[in-house]
């Protein structure tokens, strides 16, 4: 038996999928932003209840999803998932985790989430452990483009940031060493860059030759990483978020 927290705006394959697999004892909590949002209208399944959660006050608006249907679920065991994940063997990074809410402060959970921006990582505050399984990764697509892609890869480096500095700059500090090593050995760095990378593309079983570029993001990783931490402003599911602070959010208008 298990609470299943879905925050989206439409009716997706992968909901489908999803309330498919649904044992009679679950109950699936669908959470949306507005009544007129898509979702709103579909035709639910029968262990399915709509929530709306309202625009964002001071936290995300997936935050302020979470934090409504975690108010409303009636079961110790809780999973976060996402609409854009096929079903059929998967595991989600950030979103998609189960947890007891009896092994967490849930009511400071609850509290946290409505003034800070990403579920996930201030659900890693909260447990002392996190176990993924590596087996079962599944492709999420995105779309693309230079725009998207930055206020993406900004968002995800100011998350690390506000969570986790220290080792966000351990990490910027690595890039920049490595980056450093390749101008008194080019031809070593490059070839053990695009070796690691290429590697890391089989062990996950991603069928792309993207890795031929790992170089050239070496070396912009680091602007993308700092970009993150002094960049004001960032856009997230149509909404603009200055984010000063872990716990000091406002929404743009």
């Amino acid at each position: 038996m298990a609470s299943i927290i879905l925050p989206t705006f439409e009716w997706t394959r992968s909901c489908a999928q999803l309330a498919r697999q649904l044992e009679p004892e679950d109950e699936l909590l669908v959470v949306c932003d507005h009544e007129d949002d898509p979702v709103a209208s579909a035709e639910l399944p029968e262990n399915a209840e709509l929530l709306v959660a309202g625009e964002p006050e001071g936290c995300s608006g997936k935050a302020n999803a979470v934090a409504l249907a975690l108010e409303h679920a009636s079961q110790d065991r809780i999973v976060l998932t996402d609409d854009d994940v096929d079903r059929t063997n998967w595991v989600t990074w950030g979103g998609g985790v189960t947890f007891d809410r009896r092994e967490i402060d849930l009511e400071g959970y609850v509290g946290d989430l409505r003034r800070t921006v990403s579920d996930d990582a201030l659900l890693a505050e909260y447990t002392d452990e996190v176990v993924a399984s590596r087996e079962i990764v599944n492709k999420v697509y995105v779309p693309g483009g230079p725009r998207v892609t930055y206020e993406r890869i900004t968002r995800f480096a100011t998350i690390f940031y506000r969570f986790a500095p220290r080792r966000t700059l351990a990490i910027l500090g690595l890039f920049l060493a490595v980056a450093a090593a390749g101008i008194l050995a080019p031809l070593l760095v490059a070839f053990g860059v695009t070796y690691i990378a290429r590697d890391r593309y089989r062990s996950l079983g991603v069928d792309r030759r993207t890795w031929v570029f790992a170089v050239p993001s070496l070396l912009l990783a680091p602007f993308f990483v700092l970009a993150g931490i002094v960049r004001p402003t960032f856009v997230w599911g149509g909404r603009r978020y200055h984010w000063p602070d872990t716990f000091d959010v406002t929404v743009v208008d």
